[in-house]
């Protein structure tokens, strides 16, 4: 019995044995732990927390206890997809995931990084444990912030330098004594005009030195070795191009082991100095001549030398002085007061200091100012000065005057031409704006009713119609093709940078001239080489622009036989591509005296089998500037009777064709919307009674009542009395105009929409309205399409159905 007893109690010693051999088991965790992580969460396989290990209890954002028993998302909340991720990948691929975070509260400023460890795997979720380690890695994420700044700030100042450097065309360089070699910054190379990535021979950047120069820079290191003292030299070199120059170099003997190893220094190009000594040095030269030959040449060039001697305080004037400031040869010249009279009082303060600085800094000046001489006329001078330097004194000054009176009112007259050239090309600029204004306004009537006849017409007016709308259309292109002369003229026609498809493009322009050459019974052929990539860089709008011209003219010109587009591939690189344009056509063909002549402005070949083909002239002027604009060169071969073919060639870059195209959407198709968008609430903004009667009826055609007002004023009325989502904006109008109207309802009724309802298109209206920070603009003439879009735009925005 007794032995049956003792059997009974040794589980219960083995639990307590065990039991104890785990908390000690516990202890030894944790205080592992605390000497190796910060944190250890243990989860099953539900994401619940099943203990926690802390180095130190202030890490976590609450009490320990409080984890256990809660899942990831009642714990983190919000953040807790940033721990599910890398948990839940742990578990279904059975190996380490981590992400770093930041601190749960955004205002601690605290960095970690979880690891998520599978430990414990099992099919039933609660037996499953995972371990998460977190560790503080705060002080890392601010180091390599630090160093980030650090490395932005050292880039920074390189680049500093390097501008400093190239301001001032300075260079440092350093000479190896011992392998004879030289190695310089980027601006040494560009001084003596070498390209700076040749690595052939760049050791010899001092092989441009004359002979006579390599002795002397040969002498200057020698002694600058023997002394441990630096050398400066001004040398002169040939520069690889060719140029002459003249350089100052400055070098430094560098000692390693107590021995002269190395010469470092700077190199400076003092080129425009050394020209600027020389030219007084000719002028103090010249000084030097017979009196007779002196006075000869001086005459001829209306210049005239003098002499101040510091010694005797006597000034000295040869004879063509007294001629150019008109005194006679009494004049006393040594009384500084009355030769100063003939200046102004600031002009007579600066001639004191610069001759005073020649005399006691050694400095040759030079100066230009206006004498009134006795008689009241005024010459305007330029007086060059040196001093001459006896046993180290200065013991006078010499110098020339020359009259360049003739040169001034040249320059004035050459600034006046520039200023009215401006001025005139301000005038254009404004005429060209108001025309277009006030031509555009009557078209727009005239489109816009030809645009509502074209959706409502019988049968037999439909042809009426389309002569309306292409009498129209042709007298807006005649009117953009001027603008856009113009803003090429200017320098304002910038090319967009777009990724398109040319085949498109080619098949757009084919589809838009076929009617027209099948109308005239002749064909129209696309030739398209298939090695041109699919997706080309450019400005589709322009090419469009410059191959349109090109295939209109040709069927203008050609009655019978074919007009032919051609593109092919003539280089090409994994980058670019060269492309050959040509349009060819079997027409009249154009004198050889006329190919010329043809591309300037308002300009046709004027034969007697082409007056039937009437026009501005315009089209090959801008197609030849659009594809010089593009570095592009037009040329043409024809012959009358035989045709012609005009062709050139333009540079494009590759698109990448793993970026997703995007193609335009489909203009809306506006039957569709036929009385749709009544609901929208419109206020239209017009002053002139045609456009308001257009633009209702086509508003009207889609569904829409518009409230109309004259002018800016009647406009507020309205606005003060309902509420609108859209208002078409007139800019000129009598009153209050549409730039304040608009500027009004932006501040007090921001929630209308204002659409600038405008003929002016000029760039500059542009900017303006972009910088008030209006962006639609509706231009007349309008294209119901245009339109259309622009109100279910309008629509979508404001959340109206329709």
């Amino acid at each position: 019995m007794a032995h049956k007893q003792t059997n009974q109690q040794r589980p219960d010693t083995q639990l307590r044995q065990t039991e104890k051999r785990l908390r000690e088991l516990s202890g030894y965790l944790h205080a592992m732990i605390a000497a190796i992580e910060d944190i250890i969460f243990e989860l099953d396989g539900n994401l619940v927390f099943r203990n926690v290990w802390v180095r130190d209890e202030s890490l976590l954002f609450m009490p320990r206890a409080q984890f256990l028993g809660q899942t990831i998302q009642e714990v983190f909340g919000d953040q807790a997809d940033l721990f599910r991720g890398p948990v839940e990948k742990a578990m279904r691929e059975g190996k380490e995931a981590a992400i770093e975070y930041q601190h749960i509260d955004a205002s601690v400023n605290k960095w970690y990084r979880a690891k998520a460890v599978p430990v414990e795997k099992s099919e039933d979720p609660s037996e499953y444990r995972l371990a998460l380690i977190v560790q503080d890695i705060t002080d890392r994420v601010r180091y390599l912030a630090e160093l980030k700044e650090e490395k932005a700030k050292l880039e920074w100042y390189n680049a500093l330098y390097d501008f400093s450097a190239e301001l001032g065309k300075i260079a440092s360089w350093e000479y190896d004594i011992k392998k004879e070699t030289t190695v310089g910054t980027k601006q040494l190379y560009l001084i003596v005009e070498r390209d700076p990535e040749d690595e052939s021979d760049k050791d010899a950047a001092f092989m441009f030195l004359d002979d006579a120069d390599k002795l002397k820079l040969a002498s200057g290191i020698q002694r600058a070795v023997e002394t441990d003292k630096p050398y400066d030299l001004e040398l002169s070199i040939t520069t690889a191009r060719g140029n002459r120059k003249w350089i100052r170099t400055i070098g430094m003997p560098i000692t390693e082991n107590g021995e002269t190893t190395k010469i470092r220094g700077l190199m400076m190009d003092v080129t425009d100095q050394v020209k600027q000594r020389l030219a007084i040095r000719e002028i103090r030269d010249e000084l030097a001549r017979s009196n007779q030959l002196l006075d000869f040449s001086q005459h001829l060039s209306a210049t005239g030398g003098w002499e101040y001697s510091h010694q005797t305080g006597k000034t000295y004037w040869t004879k063509q002085v007294y001629a150019i400031y008109e005194v006679p040869h009494d004049f006393d010249v040594s009384d500084s007061k009355k030769y100063l009279s003939f200046f102004s009082v600031a002009d007579q303060k600066m001639i004191q200091e610069t001759m005073s600085r020649c005399l006691n800094q050694r400095i040759d000046y030079e100066f230009e100012a206006q004498a009134t001489l006795s008689k009241g006329h005024k010459k305007w001078v330029r007086v060059l000065g040196a001093p001459v330097v006896n046993d180290e004194q200065v013991i006078a000054m010499r110098g020339a005057v020359m009259d360049i009176t003739k040169e001034k009112e040249d320059a004035d007259r050459l600034l006046k031409a520039k200023e009215a050239a401006e001025e005139a090309a301000k005038a254009k600029t404004a005429f060209l704006s108001v025309m277009s204004h006030e031509i555009r306004t009557p078209l727009n009537g005239i489109i816009g009713i030809a645009n509502l006849l074209r959706l409502r017409h019988t049968e037999q007016q439909a042809e009426i119609v389309d002569n309306l709308l292409f009498s129209a259309d042709h007298l807006l292109t005649l009117i953009n093709d001027i603008l856009d002369l113009n803003k090429i003229d200017n320098n304002k026609l910038d090319l967009a940078q777009t990724e398109f498809s040319l085949g498109g493009l080619v098949r757009s322009i084919r589809n838009q001239f076929v009617s027209l050459a099948d109308a005239k019974g002749i064909r129209l052929v696309s030739l398209f080489d298939q090695e041109i990539p699919e997706q080309l860089i450019g400005d589709p709008a322009r090419l469009n622009q410059i191959l349109s011209n090109l295939v209109s003219n040709a069927i203008k010109y050609t009655d019978q036989g074919k007009v032919t587009l051609s593109i092919q591939v003539m280089r090409q690189t994994d980058e670019r591509v060269t492309l050959h344009f040509s349009v060819e056509d079997t027409g009249i063909g154009i004198p050889e005296e006329l190919h010329e002549e043809i591309f300037a402005d308002f300009k046709q070949a004027q034969q007697d089998a082409q007056r039937a083909n009437t026009g501005t002239g315009l089209g090959l002027a801008i197609t030849k500037r659009l594809v010089e604009l593009h570095n592009g060169q037009i040329k043409v071969d024809s012959k009358p009777g035989a045709g012609s073919t005009f062709y050139f060639e333009l540079d494009f870059v590759v698109a990448d064709t793993g970026t997703p195209q995007v193609h335009p959407l489909p203009s809306p198709e506006l039957t569709a919307f036929e009385g749709k968008l009544s609901a929208l609430k419109l206020l239209l903004v017009e002053d002139n009674r045609v456009n308001v009667t257009v633009t209702r009826e086509q508003l009207a055609y889609f569904g829409i009542m518009p409230d109309c007002a004259v002018g800016g004023l009647e406009a507020l009325e309205l606005l003060t009395e309902h509420t609108y989502h859209v208002a078409f904006v007139d800019l000129h109008m009598p009153g209050m105009d549409g730039y304040s109207l608009a500027a009004t309802m932006q501040e007090k009724y921001p929630d209308t929409k204002v659409v600038i309802f405008t003929a002016d298109i000029m760039a500059d209206v542009r900017i303006k309205l972009a910088k008030m920070g209006i962006h639609t603009i509706l231009n007349k003439p309008f294209r119901p399409e245009d339109m259309l879009a622009i109100l279910l735009h309008t629509m979508q925005e404001k959340g109206i159905d329709q």
